[in-house]
């Protein structure tokens, strides 16, 4: 089940950002200085060799990454994310219903809907889509 994190490092120009975590999944949401949802990343399947990380924001829309612990040019041990193909929609909203049942309602609804939303592409699609395209 998902738990939230306390006392998450906030970054400037980012508005509020609150953490949930479990062993499957991480979830990152960004909130205005009204309260209101800006954005959120959604880090799926972390416990593969393939884990994902679903990052929507107003002002960018939809990306996918897959999320790499290989090391880099510049390894300072930290993830490297680089743009993922495709995943299942469907399953990521049935593993955010299993998980998420600790989430507020109206914080669930949210991601609810903006996984459903999300667009559905064909295999070798680009993976980075606008808000409203």
């Amino acid at each position: 089940m998902l738990r939230e994190i306390r006392n998450v490092k906030e970054i400037p120009g980012q508005g509020v950002r609150r953490w949930f975590n479990d062993e499957h999944l991480d979830l990152f949401v960004w909130y205005d200085a009204g309260g209101r949802i800006i954005g959120f990343q959604l880090c799926f399947d972390k416990d593969t060799r393939d884990e994902r990380a679903l990052t929507f924001t107003e002002d960018e829309g939809y990306s996918l990454d897959h999320v790499s612990t290989e090391a880099s040019v510049c390894d300072l041990g930290s993830p490297v994310m680089v743009r993922a193909g495709g995943f299942s929609c469907r399953r990521l909203i049935e593993q955010l219903g299993e998980r998420g049942v600790t989430l507020e309602r109206s914080l669930y609804d949210y991601l609810r809907k903006k996984l459903e939303e999300y667009p559905a592409q064909p295999s070798g699609a680009a993976s980075e889509v606008k808000a409203g395209s």
